[in-house]
């Protein structure tokens, strides 16, 4: 199975974020691009807030197929 990506991240800045865990002070950090998996092209859009001290709480990824079909995923720190 082959994978190509051109993915280009942008840092926002300081944002207030809210998990299961609370709220916090992050880092938010953006991306666009296109993955290539198997010869079929995704688009991909992402949203990731990283905390000092934790990492990553929180990512929201939205893909978009050659169709049109979107799906999006939120996966967030619980504890």
């Amino acid at each position: 199975q082959s994978f190509e990506t051109d993915t280009v991240f942008k840092v926002v800045g300081p944002r207030k974020v809210k998990t299961k865990l609370g709220e916090f002070d992050s880092i938010l950090v953006t991306s666009e691009g296109s993955n290539i998996v198997s010869g079929q092209k995704l688009m991909i859009s992402a949203k990731a807030w990283y905390v000092k001290g934790m990492g990553e709480v929180r990512i929201e990824m939205t893909s978009k197929d050659e169709k049109g079909k979107e799906a999006t995923v939120t996966v967030e720190a619980v504890k």
